[in-house]
């Protein structure tokens, strides 16, 4: 069903009609390099994103650790686009032998693609990791009177903010162009479709029996046209998964489930017998070539690990490759796993428990709801107020000073007749890109507490 020419779509939001699904431009005047690829265009808007850079004060597992090398947001992504690289380039390597990649397809493509999704995938993570995202689920539930209100799209909105997701936020970042302020970066399809773990919208019956999915309703259409266009529609209308999607994801695995017992450890969550005993399950045969009472063992465990898994992940996508390829797959990789790994992957669960249930982090957690709850109150009422009135200036004087405080007087007057589905979308994105510290401070100051 999936073929590679397609799957490998250069296409944006905005520039589809009349493109060819796979082009490149290779002019370049002789002695110069070649231009760069849509795909490295990708891998360069990300690095060079401001949603990106914010992902420095985001946290991953560990909020507010004193340690400054435990992993943020930001360091994770980059650890997870480095293992993304390596996959890819196997994958790269496993399709020109078979002879499926389309002529045009340039060396480092599918690299760049990989890194790119790699680096996207947490954009659209809020502050204070997934509490974030139950903050915002559980403020909207406790608050329906700020979606009381008339005017279309206001009940879609509601249910994007009653189901509010990190990867449809990621999705709706990568996908939009109109507004890089708050970090739209505007991919390519096959990096946007790279990215998908769940290729269903909110309303779709699986979100709510996972919690999770790629898209808000705002976005629902925008998902079928990417997937429409890299030759992912099924042929009863659901949507396939991106085959570089799987390695996506599996990067992500390796990283957070590896380098955050590292973290644990650093931080003395947990007890460093306990965390080589579970790095030498994942880490195979090399793990007996360490001794424990190494002050490395962890770090080389760690390394050891994170190679023993890339090499199983690998084998579990070469099985599983015409399953993907015929676009029956949904799940990931974990379950095909080998028996030992699998069993290494449940230690690793075991040691999250005692991770989650740190009492550092459950206080974070818990001030999330009121940080987060009291930055949603006051934006909401506010823009309720703009879509009243229709302009900043006609707005009272709280409403006027909140949103020159939050979306800039410029910013919020040229498109203050937006609508209010609008303004409420571009609340969440605008609360989604906070920073752990930037969240801290604002609600301090809405507040008063200077």
């Amino acid at each position: 069903m999936l073929a590679w020419p397609r799957l490998l779509c250069t296409a944006r939001a905005g520039h589809t009609v009349g493109e060819p699904r796979f082009a490149r431009q290779r002019t370049a005047a002789p002695g110069d390099a070649p231009p760069r690829s849509p795909f490295q265009v990708d891998h360069d808007r990300m690095i060079y994103s401001p949603a990106f850079r914010r992902l420095a004060r985001k946290t991953q597992v560990h909020s507010r650790a004193d340690i400054d090398h435990v992993h943020n947001r930001l360091t994770h992504s980059i650890e997870v686009a480095s293992v993304g690289r390596d996959l890819a380039e196997r994958l790269d390597h496993f399709l020109r032998r078979r002879g499926e990649l389309p002529e045009a397809a340039g060396v480092n493509d599918l690299t760049c693609i990989s890194q790119a999704a790699c680096l996207a995938h947490d954009v659209g993570n809020p502050p204070f990791g997934h509490a974030g995202e139950d903050a915002v689920r559980a403020w909207s539930l406790r608050n329906p009177h700020h979606f009381d209100h008339p005017g279309p799209g206001v009940a879609d909105s509601r249910r994007d903010f009653e189901g509010f997701e990190g990867n449809a936020q990621t999705f709706r970042l990568g996908y939009h162009r109109d507004n890089p302020r708050h970090g739209y970066h505007n991919l390519t399809f096959a990096t946007l479709a790279a990215a998908v773990k769940y290729p269903w919208d909110v309303d779709d019956p699986r979100a709510a029996a996972t919690g999770k999915h790629s898209a808000f309703t705002s976005e629902a259409d925008a998902l079928r046209e990417v997937a429409e266009h890299c030759g992912l529609t099924r042929p009863d209308g659901s949507l396939a998964r991106h085959p570089v999607s799987f390695l996506t994801e599996a990067a992500d695995d390796i990283c957070y489930r590896v380098l955050d017992l590292e973290d644990a450890l650093e931080m003395q969550i947990v007890e460093r017998a306990e965390v080589l005993h579970v790095l030498g399950r994942l880490a195979g045969p090399r793990a007996a070539r360490v001794r424990h009472d190494d002050p490395q063992a962890a770090p080389v465990l760690r390394a050891f690990a994170i190679g023993h898994l890339i090499d199983a992940f690998w084998a579990a996508f070469v099985d599983a490759y015409p399953q993907i390829m015929a676009g029956q797959r949904e799940a990931d990789l974990r379950g095909d796993l080998p028996a030992d790994l699998a069993e290494g992957m449940r230690g690793v669960a075991e040691l999250y428990r005692t991770i989650f249930n740190d009492r550092t982090k459950i206080a974070v957690e818990v001030g999330a709801y009121e940080t987060l709850g009291r930055i949603l109150d006051a934006l909401c009422r506010c823009v309720a107020e703009l879509a009243r009135v229709g302009s900043l200036d006609r707005c009272d004087f709280i409403t006027r000073r909140t949103l020159e405080l939050t979306f800039e007087r410029t910013y919020t007057a040229a498109h203050a007749d937006r609508g209010h589905a609008w303004w409420l979308h571009q609340t969440l994105d605008f609360v989604a890109g906070l920073t752990d510290n930037h969240a801290h401070r604002l609600a301090r100051e809405i507040a008063g507490n200077f």
